[in-house]
Parts: structure tokens; C-alpha cells; sequence
């Protein structure tokens, strides 16, 4: 419930266990790093024609990868909860069966995902994997907890994966692992999407792009809020932020950043050619559009990013946070 086993004592266990001629043999350590994931479904792989069959994946959250993909990497079965979770990270029957398809995936599935921290919340896989399923498209959405982007690398080989969501806090390090980012990404100075291309002459290819702009000028659009002379600013200097200050500004919103920390806010803004200020003037009257670019809000309990007292009848409110709602 601690740790993942070092590999001489996961060998070791592996033997002993073996040696019972048993039909199948099961363990379940806790994962302490996305590679985990990966370290436990290549064990389940390994097992050899005629030993016994292999049934592994890590618990926590980031162990959730290997609970879904263990059947598909040889296991018989897999775990889930039919009521309360009563394991760390684990996940619903109805989720595991319904939503990630778990018995229908196979080594040939793509496999998608959106990386974070937190991601536990997202909406992502519930939008995405049925979307997937009703195309006919054999491919998984997951969510995959990273402490550090770097951590990245040990699962994008190994689990294949063809394309990532970035959400909090990676949409920056997103844009710098890419090869070849699009306009909107290199502009912002932040991506949120990553398309990864195998070629056999390049190897390895990461294309990025930012769809945030889409994100904050759709609900604008659809509201019939003119951006055009609007008068926005904008709270946070991180991925989200950088996002929906260029959206803005390019078309046509007088934008300011607001910031706490002026060594990093004042450079943000300069890069992005919008006004910066600290967020204690930030003022009721001031903007006639206010985003929550910032990861307040993640938690239920979040205090504003702002006092209610910036608000008046005529500001509109735009929270990037979306869950929970409200």
C-alpha cells in the first residue's frame, strides 16, 4: 500500500509464487510515479506460454492507466469497485466497463490521454471516450497524473500514446517538448494539445497546438459578447492565462494581466504585448470582462481569485475552471 517493489524483489515474489503451480498469480503494489504503471503492465506482459497467468497493475492515482490497459497487456482480469472505491484510485465498474471499455481494449488500441496535476477532476474522458466508442474508433482517453513533465518520457513510449490534453500546470514545458508547434501555441507561449507522429525516417514527432483560444472566444461568441473594444483582464500568468490574453487581444480586447508575483507577470504580459498590474488593482469598474485564468477554484472551498467587490451589474464573469461547476 507503501510502494512499488524494486525489480529484484518483484522477480523474487514472482518466483516464489510461480513455484506453487498456481493458474494465475496476482500483485498489486502502490504507485509512487507514472512509470509504475508501465513497470507493472510489462510484468503482466512477461509471462511466458505455460507459466502461470499474471494479474498486476499499480493502485493510486497514478496507477490508474494499468487497472484499465491490464487486460489488454495479457491479464485475465482486472479490479474495480462495485460500490466504494475500497482501494486507492480505484475506479467504478460501471467506469472501468462503460466508460474506459476495459474488456474491449487490446495492445492495438491508441491510447489517448490528458496529463495534469490534478487531473483527477477532469471531464476529459467523459467527453472524449464516448465520443470515441460512438465513432468506432478503437482508442482509450485517460487520465494521467504527473508530478514533473519530464515524467512524461516513461510513459509516451511505452504506452504508445498517440495524443495528449495538458491541462494545469504543463501547458508551458508542453509547448517546449514539441517539435513543431502551430502559430497559436508559439504566439501564447503555451500549448494544451499534443499529437504525437511516429515515422520510421524522423522516429518521433510532437506537434502542439493551443485550442484555448477557441475555448474563451466560443462562449463570448455564443453570449453575442462583442470582444472588439471589450475591455478584459485577466487573473493568472500560467498556460490558461497566456491562452486567453492572445485570444483576446487579437481580437480586438483591450487586455490586462493581473498578477501576484511581479517577476513573473510583468515578462508574461510583455511577451504577450498586453497591460500587467498587481492584482490589488484590480477594481469594480475597471473591465467589463474578468477570467479566472488561475488554478483557483480546482477545490471546492477555493476562495475568489478576486473580492466579490470588483463586480458590478455590467462585468461579465469568465471562470477556466469548470469543476466543480459553480
Amino acid at each position: 500500500f507503501k510502494s512499488m517493489p524494486e525489480r529484484l524483489e518483484l522477480e523474487r515474489l514472482t518466483r516464489e509464487m510461480a513455484s506453487l503451480s498456481p493458474l494465475g498469480i496476482k500483485i498489486v503494489p502502490t504507485a509512487q510515479e507514472p512509470a509504475d504503471s508501465v513497470r507493472m503492465l510489462e510484468w503482466v506482459a512477461a509471462a511466458r506460454p505455460g507459466e502461470p497467468r499474471r494479474i498486476g497493475f499499480a493502485m493510486g492515482e497514478m496507477g490508474l492507466a494499468s487497472r484499465v490497459l491490464s487486460i489488454a497487456w495479457g491479464a485475465p482480469f482486472t479490479y474495480a469497485a462495485m460500490g466504494a472505491a475500497v482501494a486507492p484510485g480505484q475506479t467504478s465498474v460501471a467506469d472501468l466497463k462503460d466508460l474506459y471499455r476495459a474488456q474491449h481494449l487490446t495492445r492495438s488500441t491508441r491510447v489517448l490521454g490528458v496529463i495534469g496535476n490534478p487531473v483527477a477532476h477532469s471531464l476529459s474522458p467523459h467527453l472524449h471516450n464516448p465520443a470515441l466508442a460512438a465513432r468506432g474508433i478503437d482508442a482509450v482517453y485517460l487520465p494521467l497524473r504527473l508530478e514533473t513533465f519530464p515524467e512524461l518520457e516513461h510513459l509516451i513510449d511505452p504506452l504508445k500514446i498517440d495524443g495528449l490534453s495538458v491541462t494545469i500546470p504543463f501547458k508551458e514545458d508542453a509547448l517546449r517538448f514539441a517539435d513543431e508547434p502551430d502559430e497559436r501555441s508559439r504566439s501564447s507561449g503555451a500549448a494544451n494539445t499534443l499529437v504525437i507522429e511516429r515515422h520510421r525516417a524522423r522516429n518521433r514527432v510532437v506537434r502542439a497546438y493551443n485550442t484555448d483560444f477557441d475555448g474563451v472566444l466560443g462562449p463570448l461568441a455564443r453570449r453575442k459578447i462583442e470582444v472588439r473594444g471589450l475591455s478584459a483582464g485577466i487573473i493568472g500568468n500560467g498556460g490558461a492565462a497566456r491562452g486567453a490574453a492572445r485570444a483576446l487581444r487579437d481580437s480586438g480586447a483591450r487586455v490586462t494581466l493581473y498578477y501576484r508575483n511581479p517577476d513573473r507577470g510583468k515578462p508574461v504580459a510583455g511577451a504577450l504585448g498586453v497591460d500587467a498590474l498587481p492584482t490589488g488593482q484590480l477594481t469594480a469598474g475597471r473591465h467589463q470582462l474578468i477570467v479566472n485564468a488561475t488554478p483557483l477554484g480546482l477545490h471546492a472551498g477555493d476562495p475568489s481569485p478576486v473580492p466579490a467587490s470588483v463586480f458590478d451589474p455590467g462585468t461579465w464573469a469568465f471562470d477556466m475552471i469548470y469543476d466543480p461547476p459553480g
